[in-house]
């Protein structure tokens, strides 16, 4: 069986929360069963009741960041893996259509992309596009909330400034791939759900605008310019 890195992040407030991160992890297994799938759940929620089948889980002690819990999640699958080809991150509000993955990986390697990111078929931005659709317009061809990158796209870019807390970490991910001059699209034969914002519940309500603002990208991207 083919070897996957999979890092889910998570925020089981509640039953529901809950429910929802296992129903990722379930549809993501049962639409690709040719595949092995070693997942890590990096769960915010510290309650020890706090369990997933088929995954492993990590509960950092810190408060959530989304960009440091990936780095988290990445961090320990890349310790105990050295055989895999494929990392995927995603959020815990994903359904995986059947052949997903499979379809996703056999338009990497035909058309040599170094990351790429499945259709949702409930985004308005994933209708009508063309089967592979080059690019890295965010929310278009390149969707934060599920992307599969090939290790070493992964290692070029990673660890990722945990200045981003929420917003604008798919942004800078981007703009690093298209820095390392990788090849991105979106594949329409490749097919997810997104049950839309409702992982924003990883981010304490009265927190968000804080980090919406457009100029912490230029911010994060002076200070690794200053920094060499």
């Amino acid at each position: 069986m083919n070897n996957v890195l999979v890092v889910i992040l998570s925020f089981a407030k509640d039953k529901s929360y809950q429910d929802m991160t296992q129903n990722t992890i379930n549809t993501l297994h049962e639409a690709d069963q040719n595949y092995s799938f070693d997942v890590i759940v990096v769960e915010t929620n510290q309650d020890d009741n706090i369990r997933y089948d088929r995954s492993g889980i990590i509960k950092p002690s810190e408060s959530f960041n989304y960009s440091k819990f990936n780095n988290i999640g990445i961090k320990a699958l890349l310790d105990k893996n050295e055989n895999f080809e494929y990392v995927i991150l995603s959020n815990n509000d994903i359904i995986f259509h059947q052949n997903w993955f499979n379809n996703i990986k056999y338009a990497m390697e035909v058309h040599g992309l170094d990351s790429a990111s499945p259709r949702t078929i409930n985004w308005d931005r994933h209708n009508n596009t063309p089967e592979i659709d080059f690019g890295w317009n965010i929310g278009g061809q390149f969707s934060g909330w599920l992307t599969v990158y090939r290790k070493q796209a992964l290692l070029d870019i990673y660890p990722f400034p945990e200045e981003f807390l929420f917003w604008q970490e798919d942004d800078y991910r981007a703009y690093r791939g298209k820095q390392e001059g990788h090849a991105h699209a979106l594949i329409r034969s490749s097919n997810i759900t997104h049950l839309l914002n409702k992982s924003h519940g990883l981010f304490p309500e009265n927190e968000k605008n804080k980090y919406l603002s457009g100029n912490l990208m230029d911010q994060v991207i002076r200070k690794q310019k200053d920094n060499g």
